[in-house]
């Protein structure tokens, strides 16, 4: 008996998606059973600092950041 690959890669295919529902799932009741504790905030400002800081000191190098302020109602 030859194993026929048309059959073979259908199987495999259907493996991988029972496998990822599965997942998805375990995954729907883990986020029901523990839900995220208070707001998530809609964006997280972290790697846009880091990104201001580190640039700030490549070109300004031994210069300290005091404070980064966002400048509102700007015209151009």
């Amino acid at each position: 008996m030859q194993p026929n690959l048309p059959v073979v890669f259908l199987t495999s295919i259907a493996g991988v998606f029972v496998v990822l529902i599965f997942l998805a799932v375990i995954m729907e009741i883990i986020m029901r059973v523990f839900p995220a504790k208070g707001k998530v905030a809609a964006t997280d400002d972290c790697a846009l600092y880091s990104a201001i800081i580190s640039t700030y000191a490549r070109e300004f190098p031994g210069a300290r950041i005091a404070r980064i302020e966002e400048i509102k109602n700007l015209q151009v």
